[in-house]
Formats: C-alpha cells, structure tokens, sequence
C-alpha cells in the first residue's frame, strides 16, 4: 500500500480479510479472557492515543496517532493475534456470562478489522472529524492536573509536525494511485486550518494555549509556571504553527488541485466494493446499499402520512413540499439568538428528567450539561453533538449544541435533537455503561453507531410517550427530523452507489425535510464525507421497535417497558444481531417467570 500500483490490492485484501475473520465460526473461550480483553483495550488505547484522551483516560498522553503504514500493519497484527488466542479457548472452561463476553470481545475485534479496512490512510481529511481537528479538538480533555501531564502535553504537540508530515506521504500516495477527498469537502479545509495559525500564541484565538497556559497557573508554583508558559509558547509558535502552515500549503497548490469532483465513493477505485463494506460496518447487518435506499424510500412514504395529520393540526392547506417551505422560512419558527436555542435545549431536558424514572430502572449518575460549539468548527459541523464525561471526572458529559446560523435556525427541531444527544438518548445509553465496573473497559466505551444512533432515534420517538412535545409544531419537529433519518437512507446510498449529485442530494433532502438551506447542504456533505455512517439511525431504530413489539406479542400484558429498555441497554452499544439474540433469551426468561 505504499505505492500507486499496490494500493488497491491492499484495500482489497483488508475488506477480504475483515469479512473472513467475521465470517469465521466461533469456537472457544477460556481463563485468559480478561487478560485478552485487558491486551485488547490497551492495544486500541496504544493505537489511538486521542481516543484515549477524549475518554478521559491518562495514558499515551504525551503521544498522537501514528499515520504510518507499519502502524497500521502492527495494528493489524495485534488484533489478528488476539482473535486467534480468543478461538483457541476452550468454551468448556467458560459459564454463560463468560461465553457471552468472548462474543461482545470477537465482535469488537471484527468490527476493528473493518473499520482499518474501511479508512484508508491516503484520505485523512474531512471537514467534520479530519485529522486537521483531532488535536485541538482534544485540548480541553487534555489531563493537566500535575507536573509530568504538562511535559506529556508539550511532548504531544511536538509530534504535530510528524504527523502532519505522514499525513502528507499518504495523501500523495493516495493521489498516485486514484484515491482523493472530494474537492467540495477539502476546499472548506483551510479555513478551519487557519483558525489555528496564531503566531501570538498566548492570543484568545490559540486554543493550544488558552485553557492549557490557564491549568498551568492554578496548578504549578508560579516560577515553574513561567517557564512552562514560556516554552508553551515556544512550541507552538515552532512547531505546531509551522505543521499547519505546511498542511494549508499542500492542499492548496498540490492537493486541491488533483481532487476529484465527483462526491460518491463509488468514483474511487474500489469503491462499491469499500462502500458495501462500510455499510456493513455501520449498520451491522448484511444488507446491501440497494435494500437499504429501499427501505428509506417506504420509509419517507409512511412518514409523509403522518405530516399530512400534522399539517392538519397547524392548519396549512397546500402540498407537503409547500407546507415544509412554509415551517422552513416562516420567521416565527426560527431561533431568535444562539441564547435562545441553548435556553430551549435545557428546558427541553429539565421537563424529560422528571419522567425518566418510569420509563427506565437504572439512570446514570453523571450530570448532563448543554454547551454551545466552538466557533471555528461550527459552519462545517452537524446541529450538535453529544461528549461523554471523562473517566477521571472534573466535569459532566455534555450535548453541544451547533448555534452557527441562530437566526435561520427552526426552533421545532431543539427538543427532539435534546432527546436525542441527551435523555433518554445517548446521554442515558453512554453515561450508564460508562459506570458500570461490571463489564470490561473497552465495552464501556465501545461504539456501534447502528445501537448508539439507533437508540437515540428510538428516543426521539419514546419521548412523545414519555409526555414531550406538547403542541403541534413540537410534534412537526419530531417527525421532521425523523423524515431527516429516513431520508439520509436514500442520500446517502444515493451518492455513494448510485451516482447520485450534490444538488440531486440537495434537492431530496429540501423537498422532504423543513431544514434551514444550509443547513441542508451541510447535511450532504456530511454524508459525502462520512460513507454508511448516516444509515445507522434509522437501520438501528427499526431494529429496536421491531424487538420491542417481538417482546409485546410474546410476553403480552406481563411485558415490562422499563425491564426491556434496561435489558437493551445493559451491555452498552453491541451489534444488532447480537443485540437480537440478547433480547431473544431476555424474552424466554420472562416467560418462565412465576406470575
């Protein structure tokens, strides 16, 4: 993968390999489980050392991620050791909890393997998540609370410049061989990269400097302080700048240039077959792109039944397409500041905390709190996000709320996208694995983007239930923004496997869902830049309403609600499959129950 001529070859080998290792039967298990899954954990730990940061977790903090193909051939390695390992022990040795967690460890590494196979080195950057991003993006998780964690931090952004620099060998090599970001996301890119270009480092604009040089005077002696600061400085004005200085020239004389229009991963080499795998990574299933904008097609249908009853409701006479025109530029559905959209988000979340208790026998400990987005990430981000709680504490998990554009903000959308982020969606689902010490480490903070975003969108809906959404127009913006869910299954395999435009995107997503414009094109292009992450919302959600009204039929008048969501959530984000048979044996056991 080195080179233009192998690089192909390569990515097929790793999709290859990927689907052989899930394809494998499960044999064994044994006493050496918790040490696999301890080896397992500390090697993804090892391989991601922001990932480990933004855990809140104080280890490699002085280290990035290594871009390097060796990294990714070592990596490779580990985990195919592991898996190996993990086959060979024996089931007899093992009880039902042990024989289960050997399943939850298998399916991780699977998913692992993929996920490597389906993330090329030689495209790093999007404007969303992009390599470009993760570094500043971790400041404020950056443990900072003794001496040796202000050496590691400057030792970090020391490794800037090397990373940078491998970045660069893999998007050439990217380019030799075909292989490019869209030029509709890479041209956003230096923009953001200048937000960090600050040669006055101790300005208010360096977020390498702000909060750290801040940490810096409340926790050292001020003569060590001094010096700290001053070097601080030093590295930021030495290397971090000069790295980005460096990256914002490549991608404007060499690599902007090269970028293919075409916004569709199946223009790549590859590409349908990348594509295909990373549907299977997201949505956890064996369904093929065509099923799936399928089902996001009698999706849209059904939801547009239950908009015409809404439109009733607000009492707007005129077609669907008409009626969203109408809620998407009438002034009085808009936010009045970013003020006001934070203000609703937390009242929103206020009402859904006093009914949580009947709906869920374990609630998490840990506070959630509504935060708005850093600016210099906010014209190119979605409307928000959630961020658990660090594991050292200090703080409480937030939803950041996206306030770019306040004033053409539609207000009906806040309280689903709060349900969503915070309770019951994914603050409820993070924050109670998280503190469960019963399970291993890398199961707490697993991700399964068909279970979290699945569980959230299942939320949205449950909410509505639970008493939200008091009025018509509250009630437009959860069905809104579940049209939004089942569209994205139409956009998003639209793009990426039938050759669909940007504007033909556009177009789909304006005539179904009462978004601001741009917001509207922010959404394309993050399906542009994301492949098959989108379509694990409402993949997940079905799944989980289809095992919900499984459990109804079975169990009849002695189904418990708050018994089937704590069993769901119990295990922290799994994969669907895995999930369904969970709730299979859950449904069993509920039946053998004494009345």
């Amino acid at each position: 993968m080195r080179n233009g001529r192998s690089t192909g070859v390569g990515l097929t080998f790793l999709i290859t390999a990927a689907c052989l290792v899930i394809a494998q039967p499960v044999h064994a298990e044994s006493d050496q489980l918790v040490e696999l899954e301890r080896a397992y954990w500390d090697a993804k730990l090892f391989y991601d050392p922001l990932y480990a940061t933004n855990l809140g977790l104080a280890v490699h903090t002085d280290r990035l991620k290594d871009f390097s193909h060796d990294a990714e051939r070592e990596m490779n390695g580990k985990l195919g050791h592991l898996s190996g390992e993990l086959r060979r022990l024996s089931p007899r040795t093992l009880n039902e909890s042990g024989r289960h967690r050997k399943k939850l460890l298998l399916s991780a590494i699977q998913s692992d393997v993929l996920a490597i196979a389906c993330d090329p080195r030689f495209a790093p950057l999007d404007p969303i998540y992009g390599a470009h991003l993760a570094l500043p993006l971790s400041v404020a998780n950056q443990p900072l609370e003794a001496v040796e964690d202000f050496e590691a931090y400057i030792k970090r952004l020391k490794a800037f410049p090397v990373q940078v620099d491998q970045m660069i060998t893999n998007m050439r090599s990217g380019l030799s061989s075909g292989w490019s970001t869209p030029r509709v996301l890479v041209r956003k890119i230096p923009a953001q990269i200048d937000a960090h270009v600050v040669f006055e480092s101790c300005s208010s604009d360096s977020v390498f400097y702000v909060g750290p040089a801040k940490r810096a005077e409340n926790v050292l002696p001020a003569n060590d302080c001094a010096k700290w600061i001053s070097r601080l400085k030093e590295t930021i004005d030495a290397d971090v700048v000069p790295a980005y200085l460096r990256l914002r020239a490549f991608i404007e004389q060499e690599y902007l240039p090269k970028c293919r229009e075409e916004i569709g991963l199946s223009a790549s080499p590859f590409g349908e077959r990348l594509y295909a795998a990373r549907v299977r990574l997201h949505t956890t299933t064996g369904l093929t792109p065509d099923e799936i904008h399928k089902i996001g097609l009698k999706e849209v249908e059904r939801i547009k039944g239950e908009l015409a009853a809404i439109q009733k409701e607000i009492g707007f006479d005129g077609e669907l397409t008409a009626f969203l025109e109408h809620m998407r530029t009438s002034k009085k559905y808009r936010a009045k500041s970013p003020e006001h959209m934070l203000s609703l988000c937390r009242q929103a979340l206020e009402r859904v905390k006093l009914q949580m208790s009947a709906y869920f026998g374990d609630l998490p400990e840990t506070r959630i709190q509504v935060r708005e987005m850093e600016t210099y990430r906010a014209p190119d981000s979605p409307i928000g996000f959630y961020e658990i709680a660090p594991e050292y504490g200090g703080r409480p998990a937030y939803f950041i709320l996206n306030t770019f554009g306040a004033s053409q903000q539609p207000v009906y959308m806040l309280e689903a996208l709060t349900y969503h982020e915070a309770i019951p969606g994914h603050h409820l689902q993070m924050a109670l694995v998280q503190e469960n010490d019963q399970l291993p480490d890398y199961q707490r903070y697993r991700r399964v983007s068909a279970f979290e975003e699945g569980w959230a969108l299942y939320a949205e809906k449950l909410a509505e239930q639970m008493g939200g959404y008091e009025d018509s127009v509250q009630r437009f913006g959860r069905l809104n923004t579940e049209m939004w869910r089942a569209c994205r299954l139409v956009v998003d395999t639209g793009i990426h496997a039938k050759n669909w435009s940007r504007p033909q995107a556009i177009d789909y997503l304006r005539n179904h869902v009462a978004f601001a414009e741009h917001e509207i094109a922010r959404e394309v292009d993050r399906y542009i830049a994301w492949p098959g992450q989108a379509l694990s919302y409402k993949i997940g959600e079905l799944k989980l309403l289809e095992l919900r009204d499984k459990a109804i039929a079975a169990l009849g008048e002695s189904f418990d609600l708050r018994a089937f969501h704590d069993e769901v959530l119990s295990d922290g984000a799994i994969p669907l499959d895995m999930l369904e048979d969970k709730i299979d044996l859950w449904i069993g056991r509920q039946k053998t129950k004494k009345p």
